[in-house]
């Protein structure tokens, strides 16, 4: 069999490896004595730093760090709240794509929906209205007792047009001529 790296002896020392990947490198290991040694100090070093990092932990007074920290804290100003509207905002859109992302997607689409309806539902159809050869004249009979001007009829001549009411939303309406010029 093949030798074993330091990267395998590692990594099986770590339990990084497979149950197979780790059944192969054991099985290389009984040809091989010196990476046996090598992984006896790899566990020996193990056991050596679980030791003392849990002599350091028990040296630590935890009740002692808790009241500095805290008196840490309680001495530095809160941040403003445009600061925190910008740490806020940064955030939002770093961390949390997975939201902001479809919901733009959505808006957009919203969006051009409110605008290209109205186009779309108020276009001119093609049912247009067409007369005899003239030229385009309105005639008005004036009501100048209600401030407003009717429109009793309409002739496009050889143009095309249509006649639009519309409504202001407060009661009042208004009429719109569309005449299109049409070039011979």
């Amino acid at each position: 069999m093949k030798r074993p790296s330091q990267q395998r002896l590692a990594m099986l020392h770590d339990h990084e490896l497979s149950p197979w990947q780790a059944k192969r490198v054991e099985e290389a290991l009984a040809s091989y004595p010196e990476e046996q040694k090598q992984l006896g100090r790899f566990e020996k070093m193990g056991d050596l730093i679980r030791l003392m990092s849990e002599e350091k932990c028990s040296e630590v007074a935890f009740d002692e760090l808790a009241k500095n920290v805290s008196a840490a804290v309680r001495t530095q100003s809160r941040p403003s709240l445009s600061e925190r509207l910008r740490v806020w905002i940064q955030e939002f859109f770093e961390h949390r794509k997975s939201i902001w992302v479809p919901t733009a997607a959505l808006a957009t689409a919203c969006l051009a929906v409110v605008v290209a309806l109205p186009l779309i539902i108020g276009a001119p159809s093609n049912e247009n209205v067409k007369s005899p050869k003239q030229t385009p004249e309105i005639w008005a009979a004036s009501a100048q007792t209600q401030g407003y001007s009717k429109v009793d009829s309409v002739s496009f001549g050889d143009h095309t047009g249509r006649v639009y009411q519309l409504s202001d939303g407060r009661g009042g309406t208004a009429a719109v001529v569309w005449i299109v010029d049409e070039a011979d």
